[in-house]
């Protein structure tokens, strides 16, 4: 028995097309899914022995405070002995067991975010006219990631690469964040692409 098919939180308002400066789109807009997402806790009493767990599971050290690693298993660090772990669904609850046989704390968050991906090198621009980080390449280099208010959203960010970012943003909140982006992209251009993980 299957359950009900997810929609999309953006649905009907990201369609594909370009926008604003057409003839010169800055940046491109998609939606990733289907994802699988899994927040991780480490019990303090057992810390060591999950980290252990974690890194056999995830084929990686999961990564300090502030930094992703991984391509296509993704883990986030969200703070001390706590990250997000994201990759393209395999089958609904699949990273969910697997991650919880490390015997972290594991919730899925599949239906609470949404997953929004800037490409290009003016996502700096962009995300600038609402979040207050500083995005230089110093300060915050690909595989960097941090918790931030972003258009009044709190939002997890992600530098998968020096010219692409991956957002977090709560369901409820989606097409609100995306209304503002695709507002504050549209001096430059953008082009909104189909979703895909």
């Amino acid at each position: 028995m299957t359950g009900p098919a997810r929609r999309s939180a953006l649905d009907p308002g990201a369609r594909p097309g370009r926008f604003g400066r057409t003839a010169a789109a800055g940046i491109v807009l998609r939606e990733r899914r289907p994802l699988e997402m899994v927040e991780i806790g480490l019990p303090a009493a057992l810390a060591e022995t999950c980290r252990r767990g974690l890194a056999e599971r995830l084929g990686f050290l999961p990564p300090a405070l502030n930094r992703a690693a991984g391509k296509e298993l993704r883990a986030i660090a969200l703070g001390p002995g706590h990250w997000l772990a994201v990759r393209a669904e395999r089958r609904a609850g699949a990273l969910l067991a697997e991650l919880a046989a490390s015997g972290a704390y594991v919730t899925d968050l599949g239906h609470a975010r949404t997953v929004i991906r800037i490409a290009g090198r003016a996502w700096v621009d962009v995300l600038g006219k609402g979040c207050s980080l500083d995005f230089h390449p110093a300060a915050f280099p690909a595989h960097s990631a941090a918790q931030t208010l972003c258009a009044d959203v709190a939002v997890v960010l992600d530098a998968v690469a020096t010219d692409a970012i991956d957002i977090y943003v709560p369901r409820s909140y989606a097409l609100h964040f995306w209304e503002w982006l695709t507002d504050a992209a549209f001096a430059g251009g953008y082009e909104v692409q189909p979703a895909a993980p």
